[in-house]
């Protein structure tokens, strides 16, 4: 944390009291709790939270968390839905262990957004029924409140940590929207078939199986394209992707560079200190190239301790400087 700017601090700090305030003043409105419901729902979200579809980048993910906090907003009501996103997200960072200070920003903003999203329910719909159209109509609007805050949140400390803004960040693209709303709004309207045959529930396994494979159809086609140690792109898509630009280029007389690099020495760094110390040495340098270039630049793995960046609409001139940028910052 000590690495982040102060103004990033400054905003991690705002969530966290914004959460802290929300999760307060909702616990101490509990009356009873259902421990039973709120245990069984807290370990439904935790076995998601865990076990995310990865999305199309290697940043983005889907989780079907979101469908269980959906059903705890309509079944159980603000705060014990508070208690379920708590235990499902303190159980996922003892899993992965991520970094304390991304885990709790985390947790405040989803705490902080689903208040929002009740508020929002409550004066749409103050009887709370969901057997009548207001009902509905008020699942609707603040599964979209929550969804929008959410992302909104989430956007602005991407911008601020790693100068991303919404476009290059791609955190309002409609899929990833669309299907957190899906799966808030089916999470709620299942209270639904809950209370009127709880067997029922069962059915809607198959709808959630289907989604949950399509959602993996990505991923799966962006790994065949991934070199696995680095995280670049491998050689075979490079070639695809060159010939697509060589076309382009001649097509509209655009210039294109390639930069072709060799680490050096780094069969004596396998020799002396072992390949896992090769390996970390060929994963820092991909992380340093990913940083190096453009967003509509293309960085791959060509093999061994080969590495290409193909870079459409640059000069050869332009290109000998980027390439001296990047071996100075290796060196």
């Amino acid at each position: 944390m000590r690495n982040l700017t102060r103004s990033t601090k400054l905003y991690l700090g705002f969530i966290y009291l914004l959460g802290l305030a929300c999760l307060v003043r909702s616990l101490l409105g509990l009356h009873t709790v259902d421990w039973f419901a709120v245990l069984i729902l807290g370990a439904l979200a935790s076995f998601f939270m865990i076990f995310k579809v990865e999305g199309a980048t290697n940043r983005s993910h889907y989780t079907f968390s979101f469908l269980i906090y959906g059903f705890a907003f309509a079944f159980l009501g603000l705060g014990e839905t508070l208690l379920v996103i708590l235990i499902s997200n303190l159980v996922e960072w003892a899993w992965n262990r991520p970094p304390w200070f991304i885990q709790v920003f985390n947790m405040a903003c989803y705490v902080s957004v689903m208040s929002a999203a009740y508020l929002v329910f409550s004066l749409v719909n103050p009887s709370r029924s969901l057997s009548t159209a207001l009902g509905v109509i008020a699942v609707a609007v603040s599964m979209v409140i929550f969804t929008l805050i959410n992302h909104l949140i989430v956007g602005f400390i991407v911008w601020l940590a790693r100068g991303e803004n919404f476009k290059t960040s791609g955190i309002f693209q409609p899929l990833p929207l669309i299907m957190d709303l899906t799966f808030l709004t089916f999470g709620a309207m299942l209270t639904v078939v809950w209370n009127f045959n709880a067997y029922a529930v069962v059915l809607f396994l198959f709808p959630l199986y289907l989604i949950y494979e399509t959602l993996r159809i990505p991923a799966l086609e962006r790994r065949a394209e991934i070199d696995q140690k680095t995280g670049l792109y491998n050689h075979q898509y490079f070639m695809k992707h060159l010939a697509k630009e060589l076309d382009r280029s001649r097509r509209f007389d655009r210039p294109l560079s390639i930069i072709m690099l060799d680490l050096d020495l780094l069969r004596n760094i396998n020799n002396t200190y072992g390949h896992l110390a090769g390996d970390e040495v060929l994963i820092q340098v991909g992380a340093l190239l990913k940083k190096s270039v453009r967003e509509y630049d293309v960085v791959a793995r060509f093999g061994g301790e080969e590495f290409i960046v193909l870079l459409p609409e640059t000069t050869l001139r332009n290109a000998l400087n980027r390439a001296e940028k990047i071996r100075h910052d290796i060196e």
